[in-house]
């Protein structure tokens, strides 16, 4: 089960960077220093955004109901720059297979949890015992 698990977390991660790599292509796609800028503008404010509220590690990552609102929301962002891009099939295809691999996770236990930043403090331990 544990490589299940993890095939599918490195599959989202995937789906994750596909999402990014469209936003990037949709302002860039049209060419020009102004579209190119668009993109990796819009590019950066999504990896931002991810960054803050989704990622493992994130300082203010959402739960339950928020969490799944905001992911939606996010990838729905990149269908709609793929459907911009004449991709249309490519966008269902690409939710389809974000709602199945969330869907998978979800029944093999869910995504794991972030590992703490720092294990707890215990007295009497370090580099300053005795001092």
């Amino acid at each position: 089960m544990q490589s299940l698990r993890g095939a599918l977390l490195s599959l989202l991660f995937a789906l994750e960077l596909l999402a990014l790599f469209a936003v990037l292509r949709w302002g860039y796609g049209s060419g020009g220093l102004a579209r190119a800028l668009l993109g990796v503008a819009a590019l950066a404010v999504m990896a931002a955004l991810w960054g803050q509220f989704a990622a493992p590690r994130a300082p203010r990552r959402l739960s339950g109901w928020a969490l799944a609102a905001f992911m939606s929301a996010w990838f729905g962002v990149a269908a709609v720059a793929l459907v911009a891009q004449g991709l249309p099939w490519l966008a269902v295809a690409f939710l389809a297979t974000v709602a199945a691999v969330k869907g998978l996770l979800a029944v093999t236990g869910g995504n794991p949890s972030p590992p703490p930043s720092a294990p707890p403090a215990v007295e009497g331990q370090g580099p300053n015992v005795g001092q």
